[in-house]
C-alpha cells in the first residue's frame, strides 16, 4: 500500500484507544513476570471488538469524506463541461440556421427577379446579370453549411475529450479508495480475530478455589506457627 499510512497488526498496540483497559506495559509486565495469570488478565479486561481499529476507522471516514467531495466536485466539472457544449451546439445551430435562411432568401430572390426579367422581356443578359448574384451567393451559403462552425465543433470534440479523461480519472481514483476502505476494514477483521478468548467461568472458579485453599493452608500454617512461638514464650 505504497503512499497509505501503515498501521500496527499488534491488537495491544490499540490499549491506548480503550481508556477501561490497562496498558501494554502492565500486559507486557505480566507476561515477562507471571506469563501464567495472563489468562485472568483476559478473563477480567476484555477487548470490545468495536473499540479495535481505531485509526483505521478515522482514516476510513476521511476517504468517505474525501469521495464525496470529489463526487461532487467531479459532477459540478461535468456538469459546466455538458453546458459549454451545449452552447456550442446552439451557436453552431444558429449560425447554420443562418446559412440556410440567407440562402434560402437568395434562391428567393433569384426567382423573384428571374421572373421581373421574363415578364418584362429585358433579355439574356439581364437575366444572367441579376439572378447570377443572388444564386452564386445562395448556393455558396448552402454549400458551406457543413464548415460552417468550425470552432465550434473542435470546441465540442476537445469538452467531450475532456469528459472523458475527467471519467476515466475519477473512476480511477473512486477505485483507489474503495481498495484502501476494503483493505482497512479487512485489517479491523484480522485484528478482531487476535481478540484473546477468555477461559471459561467454571476455570476461572476452579483457578481461585485452588489459589483460596492454598491461602488458608498458608494461613494455618502461619498460625499454627505462631501459636507454637507464642505457647514456649509463656511457658
Amino acid at each position: 500500500m505504497n503512499g497509505y499510512r501503515e498501521y500496527s497488526k499488534d491488537i495491544w498496540d490499540y490499549l491506548r484507544d480503550m481508556p477501561y483497559m490497562p496498558t501494554r506495559a502492565d500486559r507486557d509486565g505480566l507476561l515477562a513476570n507471571d506469563p501464567d495469570r495472563v489468562q485472568l488478565w483476559d478473563y477480567f479486561f476484555r477487548i470490545k471488538p468495536e473499540d479495535l481499529g481505531k485509526p483505521q476507522k478515522e482514516e476510513i471516514k476521511e476517504i468517505e469524506e474525501c469521495t464525496l467531495q470529489e463526487i461532487s466536485t467531479h459532477n459540478q466539472r461535468q456538469n459546466e463541461i455538458a453546458e459549454a457544449i451545449r452552447e456550442n451546439r446552439r451557436i453552431l445551430f444558429w449560425r447554420r440556421f443562418k446559412n440556410i435562411l440567407y440562402g434560402g432568401g437568395c434562391f428567393a430572390l433569384t426567382i423573384l427577379t428571374y421572373r421581373f426579367v421574363i415578364n418584362n422581356h429585358l433579355g439574356i443578359d439581364w437575366l444572367i446579370g441579376c439572378t447570377s448574384p443572388f444564386f452564386t451567393f445562395g448556393l455558396t451559403l448552402w454549400l458551406t453549411i457543413p464548415i460552417v462552425g468550425r470552432d465550434e465543433k473542435r470546441e465540442i470534440r476537445d469538452l467531450r475529450a475532456q469528459s472523458v479523461l475527467l471519467h476515466e480519472l475519477h473512476a480511477k481514483s473512486l477505485k483507489a479508495k474503495v481498495e484502501r476502505k476494503n483493505f482497512l476494514k479487512s485489517e479491523i477483521k484480522e485484528l478482531k480475530k487476535k481478540i484473546p478468548k477468555p477461559p471459561p467461568d467454571i476455570d476461572v472458579h476452579r483457578w481461585f478455589t485452588e489459589h483460596l485453599d492454598i491461602v488458608v493452608e498458608d494461613s494455618k500454617r502461619e498460625t499454627g506457627l505462631l501459636s507454637s512461638v507464642l505457647i514456649e514464650a509463656w511457658s
